[in-house]
């Protein structure tokens, strides 16, 4: 993963050298949305990741004619709170009344690949791109815990990390208002997979904690707004 980072900043430190007026960098701030089974509640039977709407910092930078295929890479920070109530219910059956701790899924994405400008007017662009690359996903503590009847934590899981491929397809709209300066909107869709390996699992049917390991699919639609510069 470092050599990874390294990498990614000596492609940002050569191609801005030789940019001369065919690139730009960027920052934005969004909201993402799990999709499909990231976004279940269902960990007692699913295997759910329970997350909630959470938020994403985005730095991407492009280089490339407009008219061209391009290049593109994109770093990109996101958070998303687990659903307390909803791993809740998805115990109730099982425990009866219960309290949930739980922390937050976080997400560091580095990727490069291609991207595609079209000119709408003289100060409009669209832009669409599709990234590859490296994802370190934290995957949050989860305690469940039972009082009525058995008197302590009922389930737990340990906070583990883990890396992973990842992709990003996204499509923007950019409005330059002064200069070289614009703003952005963007919409996007990333995937990615980490294998979870040596997770300290609790439950109250076991005598001591089992180590696990096991595949989260992780998919999230967000929405940015931000500004840019062109060089």
């Amino acid at each position: 993963m470092k050599n990874y980072i390294l990498l990614l900043l000596f492609l940002f430190y050569v191609t801005s050298a030789v940019a001369q007026d065919k690139g730009s960098a960027s920052f934005s701030r969004g909201i993402v949305i799990p999709v499909g089974k990231f976004a279940s509640s269902d960990l007692a039977k699913n295997n759910g990741g329970a997350a909630k709407v959470g938020s994403n910092i985005d730095f991407s930078f492009n280089y490339g004619l407009p008219d061209k295929i391009g290049f593109a890479a994109v770093m990109r920070y996101q958070s998303n709170r687990c659903d307390s109530k909803g791993l809740s219910k998805s115990f109730e059956t099982e425990l009866g009344d219960n309290s949930v701790n739980v922390g937050s899924w976080n997400i560091v994405v580095m990727m490069i690949g291609i991207r595609k400008t079209l000119k709408i007017k003289q100060n409009i662009e669209a832009d669409a791109k599709f990234t590859f690359g490296m994802s370190q996903c934290y995957a949050p503590e989860i305690r469940i815990f039972d009082y009525t009847t058995y008197g302590g934590t009922s389930y737990s899981r340990s906070m583990s990390s883990a890396p992973s491929w990842a992709s990003l397809l996204s499509i923007g709209i950019k409005y330059t208002i002064i200069s070289n300066v614009f703003v952005l909107a963007k919409l996007d869709m990333m995937g990615t997979m980490p294998n979870f390996k040596e997770i300290e699992l609790y439950h109250r049917e076991w005598h001591s904690p089992l180590n696990e390991q096991y595949h989260q699919l992780i998919l999230t639609t967000s929405a940015n707004f931000g500004f840019g510069l062109k060089f």
